[in-house]
Order: structure tokens, then sequence, then C-alpha cells
């Protein structure tokens, strides 16, 4: 389940189970802001546990008595900047019976583990243990930390559970489940973005957003350039993506040529109502899809001059790494 809505209907159901339970003086999880976004991850699952007797073990044959559903919440957000802290684990989960009247209480157990790298090199935690029965819920938390600093390019961790469910019925010696659940953190220290030591979840694409108020004429070439080439829209699935920093001047210098006279072909006779104008180019010289046949307009220099330190702010603060898509709003 990744939908929002429901991943805080099942938190709501959780929260309000504890707290009936717990009372008013126990201590309370934190609120949880359930969306994804590009410091945090937050999805909902859901397991489902069958329970079997066996009469006359252990060849006798397996009857089904009835199931548990399981809903368990992983919320994973990064934390302020600091070069060895990761990432901040969260787990809340609650159970119900689908047959009250047959199901046997036991304990369910989720080991939740850290898959980092290539090499899928694991960290796991104290198992998170809680009952099966009507209305059990827990929450557990745990801090996630890097081997040492994280490397100078990436360093990308998938979390995954590993479960199973213990009851007075014999367990069969059956394996553990496993589960991948794909969220991901990644962090980074990484020279491209020039922000020390940090993490984001590279599976969230972040948006910049120009606004005509700051940027008047940029804000035009934006718009005409993504009506031209359907790239970087929000919401198309088909983000721009930034490029290596040493590929910038020579998409500038195809788009917007220095010559004077190729400037002319392409922009037309300079605006004389304009202060010092300059070429502006969308998709824009750092990323992939920039270069020649972008489309270029004229715009003031010092218009041209303060995108480009608006850019830096926006790779700099999402860790908007080479090979990094992202989407770009322009409001007109």
């Amino acid at each position: 389940m990744t939908d929002p809505a429901e991943a805080a209907a099942i938190y709501n159901q959780v929260m309000q189970s504890r707290s009936t339970q717990a009372g008013p003086g126990a201590r309370q999880a934190p609120p949880l802001d359930c969306r994804d976004t590009r410091f945090q991850s937050c999805k909902t699952y859901q397991a489902t546990v069958t329970q079997y007797v066996q009469y006359n073990p252990p060849s006798g044959p397996l009857t089904p008595i009835g199931s548990w559903l399981t809903n368990i919440i992983l919320h994973v957000r990064s934390p302020v900047q600091t070069p060895t802290k990761e990432s901040v684990i969260t787990m809340y989960a609650n159970v119900v019976s689908t047959n009250p009247e047959l199901t046997v209480p036991g304990i369910f157990e989720f080991e939740l583990i850290a898959l980092r790298g290539s090499g899928n090199t694991s960290q796991g935690w104290t198992p998170f243990r809680f009952p099966m029965a009507v209305g059990s819920t827990a929450f557990n938390q745990w801090e996630h930390y890097t081997q040492g600093n994280a490397t100078s390019n990436t360093d990308v961790t998938t979390m995954r559970f590993d479960y199973q469910g213990n009851t007075p019925v014999p367990d069969l010696d059956e394996p553990r489940r496993t589960r991948t659940t794909n969220q991901k953190i990644r962090c980074d220290a990484a020279t491209a973005v020039n922000y020390g030591t940090g993490c984001v979840n590279p599976s969230f694409i972040p948006t910049v957003t120009y606004t005509a108020a700051r940027f008047p004429t940029i804000t035009g070439t934006i718009l005409d350039g993504q009506a031209a080439y359907e790239s970087g829209i929000p919401g198309s699935g088909n983000p721009l993506v930034r490029g290596p920093s040493a590929n910038n001047a020579a998409n500038r210098e195809a788009a917007c040529p220095s010559s004077s006279l190729q400037r002319l072909n392409l922009l037309g006779d300079k605006p004389t109502d304009m202060d010092s104008p300059s070429c502006d180019e969308y998709p824009f010289a750092s990323t992939e899809q920039g270069g020649y046949g972008s489309t270029v307009r004229w715009v003031p220099l010092a218009e041209n001059t303060d995108q480009g330190t608006f850019m830096a702010e926006f790779y700099r603060t999402n860790r908007v790494m080479p090979g990094d898509g992202f989407y770009v709003n322009a409001q007109s």
C-alpha cells in the first residue's frame, strides 16, 4: 500500500488503540507525517498469518483455524545534517483477527534489516515483537548509522523485513518469511552538492518552482521550452536529469553560442528595452537534456545570474546529484 490516506488511516487506528490500552499517562508515539518527500519515505504493509491445527502430530493433516491481519507502517526519515547518523526508522503495527472466535493468541516477530550498497551488507536491529491478539499494537524506533562517514559518492540502503509468527500450534519448521520493502535512504559526502554529508529518499523526485515575480522573463522561457520538449513538467514522468558539471559549458555553448552571428540567427536582435540582454536556455545547460536545440530567449543578465544561484541552491539543499531527476514548476 502506498496511498498516503490509507497509511494515515492505519496510523490513526494504531495510535487510537495504543492510547486506549496504555491510559492517559503512558508514553505515546510521536505524530507521524506519513508521506514521501525528498527526506523521508513512509509506506504501509500488511502481513497475513494463517494458523493451522495439526491433529495427531507429526503426520496428521493440517486444518486452518483462522488468520491474523497485521498492519505495519514503516517510516524512514533523514535527520539533521550529520556525518554519521543516516536515518531514524520508526515502525508501527497493529493486528486484527479475521476469525476471532477461532484464532489462538501468540507472538508475531519482525526483524528489520538494512541492506547496504551493491554487496547487500546487512545490519539488523533487536527484533520487534508484539502479541497476536485482537487490538494489539506496538511501535519501535531505531537510529541507523553509517559505517564511518558516507562514501564520497553515494551509499544506498534498502530496508527489508524478516518476520515469523509463533503460537502454541507446532511451527512445522517453516522458514522465516522475508519481504524487501524497497524503501531507500541514500547518504553521500559528494562534492557535487557541496553540503557536507547528508541523506535523501532517492525514490522521490524533487521539484524546483519558478515564479514570474522573481523570474519574469525566464519563466516564459521555461514554459515555451516545456511546451516544445515536454520534459521537466511536474507529473509527466519525464523529469530533467542533472548532468555532470563538466558538461555545463559545452551545453551552454551549444545552446547559446558565443558567436555574435550565431546568436543573432538564434535569438534575433537584442531587445533595446532590456538591461544587458543575455541568452537563456531550456532545458538547462546543467541537465543531460540541455545543449543544441534548446529553447532560447533574451533575458536580463541580472535575472540570468540570479537563476544560476537559485539552481545551485536547489541542487545543494535537495542533494540532487548528477544522474538525479527533478521537475520544474513554472508559474506564470
